[in-house]
C-alpha cells in the first residue's frame, strides 16, 4: 500500500487500484496498526503471503450495511471479538443460578 495502511474505505481501495479484496477483518476495536493490537498482526501476515486485506473497525452493530463498506470479499470475512470488557467484567449476558448450599444441624 502506497500509504502505508490498510485500506478502510472504498477509496482507500480505489486509490490503490484494489477493486475486490481477498479478505475483509470485522473488527470491534478501533484500527491500530501496530503489532501490540492482533487484528494487524493478522491483516498483515496475510498481506506478506499475497492476499489483500481491508479493515472494517467499529462497525455499527445497529446498520447491516455497516459491515458491508468494503463490498465482497474474494475469500471471505473474517473477525475476533472479545469476551471481556475493559473492566474485567464479562461482555455477555449469562447469569447463573445461584447454588444454595443448606447445612443443617445434626442434634
Amino acid at each position: 500500500m502506497s500509504n502505508g495502511f490498510l485500506p478502510i474505505s472504498k477509496q482507500d481501495m480505489i486509490d490503490e487500484g484494489i477493486e475486490q479484496l481477498d479478505f475483509v477483518y470485522v473488527c470491534g476495536d478501533a484500527y491500530v496498526d501496530h503489532p501490540s493490537f492482533g487484528h494487524a498482526i493478522i491483516a498483515r501476515l496475510l498481506q506478506a503471503h499475497g492476499y489483500t486485506v481491508g479493515i472494517i473497525s467499529q462497525p455499527d452493530w445497529k446498520d447491516d450495511e455497516s459491515i458491508s463498506i468494503l463490498g465482497v470479499p474474494r475469500l471471505g470475512f473474517f473477525g475476533i471479538s472479545r469476551q471481556y470488557g475493559l473492566n474485567g467484567k464479562s461482555l455477555f449476558c449469562f447469569k447463573k443460578e445461584e447454588q444454595r448450599i443448606h447445612l443443617h444441624r445434626v442434634a
